[in-house]
């Protein structure tokens, strides 16, 4: 018993000595992050996922017990945060705070970078474009309903590049101190959760007090505070307030993308899809010979959708996504044949390809 003791306080004692270590390190990557910010004064933001290749290389290199999804998380924050002392972030998201904008823009830009949460895409698209901010993050995609109309709308007139896609899946869990839901007497939640998740949470906590809160890191507060109390929020923004998930989801989990944009392009990746608006004239076979170009190239079509375009009575907006990116010779030529034939034209930018 002793024996077994004294063999845990020494694997203590080595956990601390190692973890000393690697905050010493951390220390040093900091330090050499600043100095790099001195000699370089007024560098840009840069973001994050574009480390893609310096991580692929780390986790490649990943040994032991350390799965390497989780060495890949740790590097990536390692990274954000060297790179804002190197240039700080400055991002918007629309939505509360709490909600899956604010919780993809920390999850793909970092904890340490600057976020800020506006009004609607309009607004987010204006803050970059006046440099303000250097990223907005907007919703993107749904599965239930495809591209966001009101995204498309903002970026159509504007010269930024969607230059990352980031998939959420939209849960509405149950967050507690203790990660369980004995003795919970109250839920906080905003109003847009209440009508998702009621049933189910009446389910779960049959005679519970409903609360509404402006927002889910209100909530989250709250619930922290109170021994008896339950959140509705992401698990991203719990963990802000050390709070566990109790339960799944208490609503149909639905897809969700959101877009990153910025005032510069993507480079190359090698596996990358690029995003294109266009609108067309009210004849036969318009659509077609714009995507024939494609076809006549090899150029894979990911998806395509179309949206009324507001204030253009019935025009529609086309949402054309293929697989490759804007520099590739066939895509070039694709997109030279093709919006000769479109009325507009808009290449929304180049972005890692995630799935389908």
């Amino acid at each position: 018993m002793a024996e077994g003791r004294r063999e845990q306080e020494e694997i203590q004692e080595r956990r601390r000595a190692i973890d000393l270590e690697i905050v010493a390190l951390l220390a040093k990557r900091a330090r050499l992050s600043s100095g790099w910010a001195e000699a370089h004064p007024g560098g840009r933001a840069v973001l994050p996922s574009t480390t893609r290749d310096a991580l692929a290389s780390l986790s490649s290199g990943a040994i032991g017990d350390m799965p390497v999804a989780s060495v890949e998380a740790i590097f990536r924050e390692i990274f954000a945060a060297c790179r804002s002392l190197e240039a700080p972030v400055r991002a918007v998201y629309t939505g509360a705070p709490g909600a899956f904008g604010h919780a993809v823009a920390g999850r793909v830009l970092g904890a340490s970078a600057q976020l800020s949460s506006v009004d609607d895409a309009v607004c987010a698209v204006d803050e970059v474009a006046s440099g303000r901010a250097d990223f907005a993050v907007l919703p993107y995609e749904t599965s239930a309903e495809g591209p966001v109309l009101a995204t498309l709308l903002a970026l159509s007139p504007s010269d930024l590049k969607v230059i990352a896609v980031e998939e959420v899946r939209a849960t509405l869990p149950l967050v507690t101190m203790s990660g369980h839901l004995h003795g919970v007497t109250t839920v906080y939640l905003t109003t847009s959760a209440l009508t998702l998740a009621r049933e189910g949470a009446s389910d779960l906590l049959p005679g519970a007090k409903f609360v509404e809160v402006a927002t889910a890191v209100d909530a989250c507060r709250l619930a922290a505070g109170d021994p008896a109390g339950a959140a509705v929020a992401l698990p991203l923004i719990a963990e802000q307030e050390q709070l566990l998930v109790a339960s799944r989801s208490l609503a149909p989990e639905t897809r969700k993308r959101f877009c990153v944009v910025s005032m510069r392009p993507a480079s190359r990746t090698g596996k990358d899809a690029t995003g294109i608006l266009f609108t067309l004239s009210d004849e036969p076979g318009a659509l077609f010979e714009v995507l024939k170009h494609f076809a006549e190239r090899s150029v894979n079509l990911r998806k395509i959708h179309s949206r009324p375009a507001e204030a253009e009575g019935w025009q529609y907006l086309f949402f054309l996504e293929v697989s490759g990116h804007l520099t590739d010779r066939n895509i070039v030529t694709a997109v030279e044949g093709a919006k000769l034939r479109a009325k507009t034209w808009r290449i929304l930018g180049s972005y890692p390809a995630g799935p389908v």
